[in-house]
């Protein structure tokens, strides 16, 4: 049993259906995995849940109202939320008898079948001494003034939208505790939210998994590596499918066509500018080769005009 969990509000209840979908077509019939959702408000979550639970290979859905008085710095007027600091919490939520977490941000799909690949690094895992495995984003050859302020000692900088946690080192390690004293510590100077504050607090003290786990690469020119290859794709940062400047990417392309398994829709989108900015961009993507040779242009150009 793979245990899987999200934390998430309102904004990525879309999002999130997909990963979780995405995870869930590829098992195997024996295959069963176990989902753990922390959500600012989880009743708008419940449609797509009972959707979910159709599906014989998710064995649970484990869904809890996030109701923690905690700080949020550096989330306003950014594509993300307060709810990527909820991870940091878990152990408020997360039942003690779990040994192994599969932590994903909503951003990140399958591609192909996770499942035996994950109970390979959770073996590995529970081999070391290290709590988490996760995939190095950023080397530090040189000086690295975001490295100074959060004072991130060693070399290299994890991203944490896939993570693999020994849950058992987690909860005695006492990390909410840290957790939270960092994060006001570090307030005035953190970048990338709780994903600073996880990189201050293991100072490189982690497993490596490989890139095929956490694939950020955003590129048409590794298709077959995506299709044959790529376990876990994650849309980082602010070039997702679902805000215009990411949507005719190749990426993209799966992405849809994952989302039209489940929806009667082809397309979704975000408006995150005003409405100028976002019609210059639409306008700007109507004038693109790529555009033209996509097979549902009245679709995407409908659902686009939706946001205005």
């Amino acid at each position: 049993m793979i245990n899987i969990l999200y934390c998430f509000d309102e904004n990525y209840n879309r999002q999130t259906y997909i990963s979780i979908y995405s995870i869930l077509r590829l098992l195997k019939p024996e295959q069963k995995i176990r989902i753990y959702v922390i959500h600012k408000n989880p009743e708008t979550f419940e449609n797509y849940a009972n959707h979910l639970l159709e599906n014989e290979n998710l064995d649970s859905l484990n869904i809890f109202k996030f109701n923690d008085t905690f700080k949020f710095p550096n989330v306003a007027s950014t594509h993300v939320s307060e709810a990527t600091y909820y991870r940091l919490l878990i152990e408020n939520y997360i039942p003690e008898q779990i040994d192994d977490l599969l932590y994903l941000d909503s951003d990140v799909i399958a591609l192909n079948n996770p499942y035996e690949i994950c109970e390979n690094i959770f073996r590995d895992l529970k081999k070391t001494d290290y709590t988490i495995g996760v995939s190095t984003e950023i080397f530090n050859y040189s000086s690295n003034e975001h490295f100074q302020n959060i004072e991130l000692d060693n070399y290299k900088y994890f991203n944490a939208g896939v993570m693999f946690i020994n849950y058992k080192n987690w909860k005695n390690s006492n990390l909410q505790s840290s957790f939270s004293h960092k994060v006001e510590k570090y307030k005035d100077v953190i970048k990338l939210w709780d994903q600073d504050i996880l990189n201050n607090h293991f100072q490189g003290d982690y497993m490596e998994i490989s890139t095929l786990l956490n694939f950020r690469a955003n590129s048409d020119n590794n298709k077959a590596l995506l299709e044959n290859n790529v376990v876990f794709y994650h849309f980082s940062g602010d070039h997702k499918p679902w805000l215009l400047k990411g949507s005719l990417d190749y990426t993209a392309k799966i992405f849809f066509n994952i989302y039209s398994e489940i929806s009667r829709k082809k397309y979704f989108f975000t408006r995150t500018t005003g409405k100028s900015q976002y019609l210059k961009t639409l306008f700007k993507i109507l004038l693109r080769k790529k555009f033209w040779l996509i097979s549902n242009k009245r679709a995407f150009i409908t659902e686009a005009l939706r946001n205005l």
